[in-house]
């Protein structure tokens, strides 16, 4: 080799591991904010999650609570028969 080369790989190197320098302590900051990021979108998709069972709790409940009333069709049958019977006038 001639000490051409051996100056640019040596240059190279340097300027290699300066670069390496400046952009690892960003690297390892954008990583730790991420990190923190995701963590919080956990967090949050573990709340959504516990909310809608909620909501599917209480949309179960509602379900059963008009399982026991009558349908309108139902109700509107009912009611001809007792006007038949009884009319309101």
């Amino acid at each position: 080799m001639t000490d051409n080369s051996l100056t640019k790989d040596k240059l190279l190197e340097t300027l290699t591991e300066f670069y390496t320098g400046q952009i690892k302590p960003d690297l390892e900051n954008l990583k730790i904010d991420l990190i923190g990021r995701i963590d919080k979108v956990e967090e949050d998709v573990s709340e959504i999650k516990l909310d809608i069972r909620d909501i599917k709790d209480d949309i179960k409940g509602i379900k059963a609570d008009l399982s026991t009333t009558v349908s309108k069709k139902e109700f509107n049958q009912l009611k001809n028969r007792v006007d038949r019977y009884r009319p309101s006038n």
